[in-house]
């Protein structure tokens, strides 16, 4: 005990209590305060006279702080997730316009990617699946121009066929384009052909006129008549629909498949073949090439169908859905083909072919 009555042990009380309260107030301020270094002028200290110094452990809080912030807001960001999100195992919701219950066709497309069909048919798609509400949708595969159309119609691995004349002619006798009778859109108009397709278990979802068949010559052209017949190729497949033509003009026919067609060209000279300008243009075939009649000599066909029984499985509003997505898409297609076609004549020509009699 400090002699408090005495003078020395009262003052010597009174210091111990000033130290004691300078200490206590010294720990709250290097707690909670902050030093400012005094800025003698931004050309002195620069950036640094406005950056507070912060005492010994407190930037070590700060970032415990911060990090503790970060961790909440990353709790509370899974925490929404996870509300939104099915659950493990549970299938995620489709889009609108595609449903578990979406009926896809399966379309088999002449030609390749990029090609008319494939263009006309992918937006077709995409319009079905809209205006249908996910009912209807197609599956378009691009099968070539070197594809077996008449497999094609004799197999069933497609709901839906775009085909060329050659699968017209595989159909239906009468849909035969055969050279100097046009009569093929008669033939598409007409309730008897509808009622031959059925019996097949196919109807008719659009057709029409998409080009013209010219003669190809690995000979000039001339304005006359040539004097000497020719040979003439006929592509495997197409016998139906060319086969009678070149026998009727007394030419030596050879039938042969697509794949020959160069080496044909090289060992048989003359030779002629009907075909299109844009399968020409498109096989490559001008190099060996000289001239073509400049008349056509028939109508190219696109036609599409459906199967029966997955017209039969759609509801009303699906089929409506389908006829008239097909009506468009098939008017879009024909005026594609047939310009295609005679832009592809044009740059024959500008390549040196000369249109003349075959």
């Amino acid at each position: 005990m400090l002699p408090l009555k005495s003078m020395r042990g009262r003052l010597r009380l009174k210091r111990m209590v000033s130290a004691h309260i300078r200490k206590k107030r010294g720990l709250e301020a290097w707690w909670l305060g902050r030093r400012w270094p005094r800025a003698q002028g931004w050309r002195s200290h620069g950036t640094r006279a406005l950056i507070p110094s912060w005492p010994r452990g407190g930037l070590a809080r700060f970032v415990g702080m911060l990090g503790l912030v970060c961790w909440a807001f990353a709790f509370a960001s899974s925490a929404v997730r996870a509300q939104s999100e099915p659950a493990a195992g549970q299938p995620r919701k489709a889009p609108a316009e595609t449903t578990p219950e979406t009926q896809v066709l399966k379309a088999g497309l002449v030609g390749p990617k990029e090609s008319p069909w494939w263009q006309v048919f992918s937006a077709l798609d995409r319009t079905l699946r809209h205006q249908s509400k996910g009912e209807v949708a197609l599956e378009p595969s691009a099968l070539g121009l070197e594809v077996n159309e008449a497999n094609l119609v004799a197999e069933a691995k497609f709901d839906i066929l775009a085909l060329t004349s050659t699968g017209a002619c595989a159909l239906d006798n009468q849909l035969c384009p055969r050279p100097g009778v046009k009569s093929a859109a008669k033939v598409l108009a007409s309730p008897e052909l509808a009622q031959r397709l059925a019996k097949q278990g196919w109807m008719l979802m659009g057709g029409g006129v998409a080009g013209s068949v010219h003669l190809f010559s690995t000979e000039a052209a001339r304005a006359e008549k040539p004097a000497t017949q020719a040979s003439a190729w006929v592509m495997r497949g197409e016998e139906p629909l060319y086969l009678p033509f070149f026998k009727k003009r007394g030419a030596s026919v050879v039938v042969a498949p697509l794949a020959e067609a160069p080496v044909l060209f090289k060992k048989r000279s003359p030779l002629i073949f009907a075909s299109t300008p844009l399968a020409v243009v498109y096989f490559q075939w001008h190099p060996a090439l000289k001239g073509y009649s400049d008349a056509p000599i028939g109508d190219f066909l696109a036609v599409t169908v459906l199967r029966q029984a997955a017209w039969t499985s759609l509801s009303a509003e699906g089929q409506t859905s389908l006829k008239e997505g097909f009506a468009k898409a098939h008017r879009i297609l024909l005026n594609m083909l047939r310009k295609k076609s005679t832009e592809s004549l044009n740059v024959l020509s500008s390549l040196g072919l000369e249109p003349g009699s075959l």
